[in-house]
């Protein structure tokens, strides 16, 4: 028994030595299999990974089809720039459209003239034959007749049958898309250039004439609550507010949407504002425009942050909350939002590329197919459709409410001055500028509670933030503020007017 009881002993204990060996050989097999095609797929991705530039894009089609024109066309640079430098320009041209137009073309058409189109368009000579497009204009700006046909189309569109069930839906779409991708990095700026398409649609089907204005408020920076556009005559002013706590409503009660004209939102609710602070100005814009194709991100995020979330709550009411499309500015202000983006691309054809990677990404609740890349160019839109804004070099006039203001305001034409002035100035120049400071981003943190900014666009907005606002203010350099119209925008306009010397020196300005 003993005997039996050993020789069992020592076959379990074989048995066991033989599994457990096995057992270690497989793992460690399979180990060594993982880390053997661990480091071969490093090897091939190092190999493959291409470096320099990327091969070049099709030619564009030609500008002109007679009289002289130009083609372009771009690559990428493939990894770190220095791969790139000495390589060649990233964009080139070539000549087309070489051919003499015929003598009755010039007749009609001088190269460079404008003219009115069909339907209010604006329309210029290219050469060969009349371009046009919708031009939107800065609702200051605009002609008293212009304003008012604008205001009762857009009343027609939000209270008449059939306009009022279409737009009415763009409003539910954008209220239930608040909290999804729309104002995330990607989709923000496309997805709000087709709502003011379907928009301004809505309005040209009403009335054709009629094109989408929007609202320059850094003309406004410092007093933005006295600019025209809060007049009783145009959109109406600031909220009266009652009761307090989760009850506390602030109603606008002058003005063509107002309680007292009878206008109402979609849910039957009174339009609500609540003006807090002061907005951006001229230079802060300048310095978002300076940005470089190869800076796109920041660029994105200092006009998502900065100059779209700030003012969205410096409006405050409907304007800080989910339903803020209800709010007839909210068009207006992201028109100005588009402006600055249309801007920037117009710089060169390197800024009219430059986007996220994702372009063909579908924009989101978009129902059709809609993608990014469908409205990344403003001049060509899904249905032939062309949008062009004012140049705020052509008219720059700010035009304030108080009679004896008005009359020690400086000429328009020095507004106009500035702002060509500020267009040509550098980082470092326009940073020198003194100007007064005007409320940040960082101290409105309930527009970046209501956007629900991530944690790494906040950082990113906040540093942007920093870097728009003012470095020296007029007070501390011994210049102070005299005019009207360096009161309303926060700086000496008439100095950057003539382009004198700006730097603020800490000793004695």
């Amino acid at each position: 028994v003993r005997r039996r009881a050993y020789v069992r002993r020592r076959a379990y204990v074989r048995r066991r030595a033989v599994v457990r060996r096995r057992a270690y050989v497989r793992r460690r097999s399979i180990v060594r299999r993982r880390a053997y095609v661990r480091r071969r797929s490093y090897v091939r991705r190092r190999v493959v990974i291409p470096t320099g530039y990327s091969p070049w894009s099709t030619w564009t089609s030609c500008s002109a089809s007679c009289g002289g024109g130009v083609q372009y066309r771009a690559r990428c640079c493939v990894g770190s720039s220095s791969y790139c430098s000495g390589r060649g320009d990233a964009t080139v041209q070539r000549p087309c459209g070489t051919a003499a137009c015929p003598a009755t073309t010039n007749t009609t058409c001088t190269l460079g003239a404008s003219r009115k189109g069909p339907c209010n368009t604006h329309c210029v000579c290219t050469g060969a034959d009349w371009t046009c497009c919708r031009l939107r204009q800065e609702f200051t700006h605009m002609s008293a007749g212009d304003r008012e046909a604008f205001i009762r189309t857009f009343i027609t569109m939000s209270t008449r049958e059939p306009y009022r069930s279409r737009y009415r839906a763009l409003l539910r779409l954008h209220r239930g898309q608040f909290d999804g991708t729309i104002h995330e990095q990607g989709q923000f700026l496309p997805w709000h250039r087709w709502y003011l398409l379907q928009v301004e649609n809505i309005l040209r089907s009403i009335n054709c004439s009629i094109t989408l204005p929007y609202f320059d408020w850094s003309l406004h920076a410092h007093r933005p609550w006295s600019a025209p556009i809060w007049l009783s005559s145009n959109l109406g002013g600031n909220g009266r507010c009652t009761g307090s706590g989760s009850s506390r409503r602030c109603c606008v009660t002058t003005g063509r949407f107002s309680t007292n004209s009878g206008w109402r939102k979609s849910d039957g609710g009174c339009l609500q504002r609540q003006f807090d602070g002061t907005l951006p100005d001229l230079p802060a814009i300048a310095l978002v425009l300076r940005n470089s194709p190869a800076r796109f991100h920041q660029f994105e995020t200092s006009l998502r942050g900065p100059l779209h979330d700030n003012p969205h709550c410096a409006f405050g009411g409907d304007m800080c909350s989910e339903s803020a499309a209800e709010d007839p500015v909210f068009n207006l202000h992201h028109g100005f939002v588009d402006a600055i983006w249309y801007r920037w691309q117009a710089r060169s054809v390197s800024h009219l590329r430059a986007y996220f990677a994702y372009r063909s990404t579908p924009l989101t609740g978009v129902s059709g197919g809609a993608t990014v890349r469908d409205y990344h160019n403003s001049h060509e839109l899904p249905g032939g459709v062309n949008i062009c804004y004012e140049d705020p070099n052509d008219q720059g006039r700010v035009v304030v409410q108080s009679p004896d203001a008005a009359a020690r305001m400086p000429s328009s034409r020095v507004v106009t001055a500035a702002q060509q002035a500020l267009s040509g100035m550098t980082v470092r120049q326009l940073l020198s500028i003194p100007r007064s400071q005007y409320t940040t981003l960082a101290q409105r943190a309930n527009a970046l509670r209501l956007f629900r900014v991530s944690t790494k666009d906040r950082a990113q907005m906040l540093k942007d933030s920093r870097l728009l606002s003012p470095k020296m203010t007029p007070g501390r350099c011994g210049r102070r503020l005299t005019t009207a119209l360096d009161r309303h925008t926060g700086f000496r306009v008439e100095y950057v007017a003539a382009r004198r010397r700006q730097v603020c020196l800490r000793r004695g300005g």
